[in-house]
């Protein structure tokens, strides 16, 4: 057994079980006997399973918001609930829509989900390190899904070549957002300030680097350093806050440690960076904004997966694109412009798998998500997302007589 640790308060939470191979045996087994059935329901049958299981969701939202409030931390209203339907739910009904069964680690979702679909379409596995490996290696299993980082990513797909399984990989992302000099600066700061720090810089689609225009940088980023101050930090209890705490008490450790690059850069910040005064436990970090740190520097090109972004000057468009676009990841990137022509021409240029004119982090179930370079691999909703998990068959007929 494991527990979870609330990064809230650092006390232990539920037991979970950890798999072993033979619940790895008994998930894809089942599995396997749901599949006959499950194929031969027609797309209107499977809909009413999942209206069902929508209806589920939404009678034990309030019990939900409890427990990912509990587990990750962060207050409902900046996001947690809404978050963990969009990165989990969403990704796990599409392939239900088709003729898939899942095996998942979305355990709160599941434990509603079997109680609604046939035995063996919905399944859960809770684990450690080890569970992955025995995933990946299993033959019976065709597809794999992941979110995670890059250098897991590579061993998951190294893993599953001996297999030849399918897989389809959301990685990181350092998106950039570029500000041009006609915005209005007070609804464009507002908007990006909580698209950078909404859930505490802890998605991959938070704005990671924020590229101004010279002329108006000055007073953006006085503005954004106000609107961030009057943003509260608080646990998942506290109906005001907007900042909760670093998810895990691993990734509060690399946060440190990026943390403590600011003395040893020599980064100018124009808010926080010093360790954040709260009472009691809890893995928090004060929101920080870096003051147009060089572009060689590891707080622009590497994701720093928290509350802590840098805020650069540009001039010239062909060099804030070339900027924008020089980094090993690609999942989304933005342009700020009342200039629809200026903000179009920029965003064709940009080289990410999303991209925004005037907002971030838009996302529809009836749009492909993915990004490029190694943000991603494959594409999750829309048609193109579906066709990632269906094998195409040519179906021939030729009619005697």
């Amino acid at each position: 057994m494991r527990h979870t640790i609330c990064p809230s308060t650092e006390e232990p939470l539920w037991d979970a079980p950890v798999s072993t191979q033979e619940d790895v045996d008994r998930a894809v087994s089942a599995a396997k006997a749901a599949f006959p059935r499950w194929s031969r329901l027609s797309q209107d049958e499977r809909a009413d399973y999942l209206n069902k299981f929508a209806d589920a969701i939404e009678a034990n939202k309030e019990e939900l918001i409890t427990l990912l409030g509990q587990e990750v931390g962060k207050p409902p209203q900046a996001g947690s609930f809404e978050l963990f339907l969009v990165m989990g739910l969403a990704r796990e009904t599409p392939k239900l829509r088709l003729k898939e069964e899942k095996v998942t680690d979305d355990a709160d979702l599941v434990e509603l989900g079997t109680k609604i679909f046939p035995p063996g379409v919905f399944q859960a596995l809770s684990g450690d390190e080890g569970l992955g490996p025995l995933l990946t290696a299993y033959p019976d299993v065709a597809k794999l899904s992941f979110t995670g980082s890059i250098a897991t990513s590579k061993q998951v797909m190294a893993a599953c070549a001996s297999t030849l399984k399918r897989v389809t990989f959301e990685l990181g992302g350092n998106d950039a957002a570029i500000i041009c000099n006609d915005v209005d600066i007070d609804a464009v700061v507002a908007k990006v300030t909580f698209l950078t720090f909404v859930h505490c810089g802890q998605i991959c689609m938070n704005i990671k680097r924020i590229y101004v225009h010279e002329s108006i940088y000055d007073e953006f980023l006085a503005a954004m350093i106000a609107v961030t101050k009057q943003l509260k930090t608080g646990d998942h209890t506290d109906p005001e806050a907007f900042f909760g705490p670093i998810q895990s008490s691993m990734q509060y450790g690399k946060l440190q440690r990026f943390y403590s690059q600011i003395g040893k850069e020599g980064w100018k910040t124009a808010l926080g960076g010093e360790p954040l005064q709260t009472e009691g436990k809890g893995f928090y970090m004060s929101p920080t904004i870096i003051d147009n740190p060089p572009e060689d520097s590891s707080i622009v090109f590497d994701e720093p997966f928290g509350p802590i972004v840098p805020v650069i000057r540009w001039t010239d468009e062909e060099d804030v694109i070339k900027r924008a676009n020089a980094t090993k990841l690609g999942l989304g990137a933005s342009v700020w412009s009342k200039d629809d022509s200026r903000a179009q021409r920029t965003a064709e240029q940009l080289e990410a798998g999303s991209i925004w004119v005037n907002t971030h982090f838009e996302l529809a179930p009836n749009v492909p998500f993915g990004g490029h370079k190694q943000s991603a691999l494959g594409m999750d909703w829309g048609e193109l997302g579906l066709q990632r998990w269906c094998n195409p068959q040519a179906y021939w007929v030729k009619h005697s007589g």
